[in-house]
């Protein structure tokens, strides 16, 4: 019985495979599986090798340029591939050995530094710059004790003092100024040498017709022992002379103030001297002394471009002799010389038996023209205590002419006046 097949099943004929012969077919397949794994080696080896200088160039843009054309030329030459050198990792590996030493000591300098802001162990500043100074000190003496001479008149009795006005003295120094942590130094000398007088007789009036004068020292029971009465006319001049040296060293405390301390040596030396009708008389006094001397100088910089306020305060207590003499031409015992503590200030052996207080102020402003000048421009005064004087210390108490002295070794001498002054650095 013949079955009937269906007109979608396939023939046998679309399943045409070919067969394979065994064994041989078989043996070609397994060669052909493994050669293929080799062939995609040895592909995938060939693209990831490096070139070779033999090999052929890398076409460039140069390489498909119409013939004749510069249109695409190019300037840079082709990249040559052999000259690229490998990293060499040991130079690498020491460099980066060096760098970590050099931040290691970097780091250990710091914490050094810190340890010795820390200790107050500052680093050593630089010197402060060098300086002179000249000033022009224009200043009135004022004696305790200015008497000329003392006048009898209608209404009593009048001292007439000598008229002192403002005289020029000069004052040098030079040093180097102090910087933070340091010392500077400074050595300053100042003198003053000037002489007053006056004339005193009817003409001016100052010794009216009638009256008289009295040039004393030295007085017992009223009466003159050394000096002159009875005058109607004369002429009297009054002499001062300060010599003043200065070694100091200087401490700067803070940013605007600045401690200056060292020795100072002073002569203070006055003299007084009238010619009369009634004859001569001649009065002298000095002192000279050695001792420790401070200062403080305080500065303020004012909103003002270049200006500058400042204060100068010192202190000075002086070890020495003081000593006074006095001579008339009285007749007729004929010169006559009185004198306390008249010795030689000059030998060493002579002993220190006075002790002179000194102080001194100075307040200005200060221009800084450049770095390297500036001016100043102060009031000043000065005070010497019991340096001793040399005018008459007669004094006369009572309308009976009783007439009474007092001791010239207590006399103080000051200075008041203005100073302008220029300083040079360097």
């Amino acid at each position: 019985m013949t079955s009937k097949r269906s007109p979608l099943a396939p023939n046998e004929s679309d399943f045409d495979v070919p067969r394979l012969d065994s064994p041989r077919d078989f043996r070609n397949l397994k060669l052909a599986l493994l050669c293929s794994p080799l062939c995609l080696a040895l592909l995938a080896f060939h693209w990831t090798s490096p070139l070779r200088a033999d090999d052929d160039p890398v076409l460039t843009l140069s390489d498909f340029q119409a013939p004749g054309t510069n249109d695409f030329k190019s300037e840079a030459a082709p990249v040559n591939f052999s000259e690229i050198q490998p990293i060499d990792l040991d130079s690498r590996f020491a460099e980066m050995q060096m760098r970590i030493q050099e931040l290691e000591s970097n780091r250990f300098d710091d914490r050094s530094t810190l340890r010795q802001t820390s200790e107050g162990l500052q680093p050593k500043p630089e010197e402060g710059r060098l300086f002179a100074t000249f000033e022009s000190v224009l200043v009135q003496p004022t004696q305790s004790n200015s008497t000329a001479i003392i006048v009898q008149t209608d209404e009593g009795f009048s001292h007439i003092g000598f008229p002192w006005q403002i005289e020029h003295s000069p004052r040098i120094q030079f040093g180097r100024e102090a910087e933070d942590n340091t010392l500077g130094w400074r050595v300053r000398f100042w003198e003053f040498r000037h002489s007053d007088g006056l004339i005193a007789n009817d003409a001016n009036g100052l010794i009216p017709t009638g009256n008289e004068g009295t040039a004393g020292y030295f007085i017992e029971n009223g009466d003159i022992l050394t000096g002159l009465a009875f005058i109607n006319e004369g002429e009297f001049q009054s002499t001062v002379r300060t010599d003043v040296i200065d070694w100091e060293l200087q401490r700067r405390i803070a940013s605007p103030v600045d401690f200056y301390a060292g020795i100072r040596y002073a002569k203070v030396a006055q003299g007084y001297y009238a010619s009369t009708d009634e004859g001569t008389i001649q009065g002298h006094s000095q002192f000279r002394g050695m001792g420790p001397t401070m200062a403080l100088q305080i500065n303020h910089v004012l909103p003002v471009e270049n200006l500058q306020l400042f204060a100068n305060l010192r202190g000075s207590m002086l070890y020495g002799a003081r000593k006074f003499s006095a001579t008339d031409s009285l007749t007729p015992l004929g010169n006559i010389r009185q004198t306390i503590g008249d010795i030689d200030l000059r030998p060493g052996d002579d002993s220190a038996d006075s002790l002179v207080a000194n102080a001194e102020m100075q307040m200005g402003l200060r221009i800084v023209m450049t770095d390297h000048f500036s001016m100043t421009v102060a009031m000043e005064a000065m005070h010497y205590n019991g340096v001793g004087g040399p005018n008459p210390t007669g004094v006369f108490t009572g309308p009976d002419g009783g007439l009474n002295g007092d001791s010239p070794m207590d006399d103080n001498l000051g200075f008041l006046g203005l100073t302008v002054g220029s300083q040079l650095n360097w």
